[in-house]
């Protein structure tokens, strides 16, 4: 899924916000992209450097351990893609863009990207984020091709 994103991104400069242990950032990669990867977790960060190492793409990526609050405003994008730490414990029911931090302020904090996506939850409320246009995406693993695996939100 992390790669037909990345397709989907048409070679831009990407700057992954929440790069974790790299997936989305290895993806667009992958796909032709520049990538700026930005994680606070040291861990996490080398998790993502060395994962991208063994997809042999980790000279396509940029990697920053910091917080994307402070370093944003000073990067330079066609696309910034968020997606915030939501793991397993997220309301199944209702999430709004306030329960995912820091979502918000990076959105406010990147006026000058052009695209914004957000990787959130199923039951995320579209409502939360006035303007926005909400894609379902689905597995796609046998027997997965029905279940949405997230949505992906487009942001101005």
């Amino acid at each position: 899924l992390a790669l037909a994103l990345g397709e989907r991104a048409n070679g831009q400069r990407v700057i992954d916000s929440c790069a974790g242990a790299g997936g989305n950032a290895i993806g667009f990669a992958r796909a032709g992209c520049s990538v700026l990867a930005i994680e606070l977790d040291p861990q996490r960060l080398a998790m993502a450097k060395h994962n991208a190492g063994i997809y042999g793409i980790a000279d396509r990526i940029k990697f920053e351990c910091g917080d994307a609050r402070e370093i944003l405003p000073e990067c330079e994008a066609d696309l910034l893609f968020i997606d915030p730490p939501w793991g397993g414990d997220y309301d199944k029911t209702n999430v709004s863009l306030s329960d995912l931090q820091p979502a918000e302020e990076l959105i406010a904090l990147a006026a000058h990207i052009p695209k914004k996506w957000l990787k959130v939850p199923p039951s995320f409320d579209p409502a939360s984020l006035p303007g926005c246009r909400v894609e379902a995406v689905f597995g796609v693993g046998r027997g997965d091709e029905h279940r949405v695996k997230f949505l992906l939100v487009e942001v101005g």
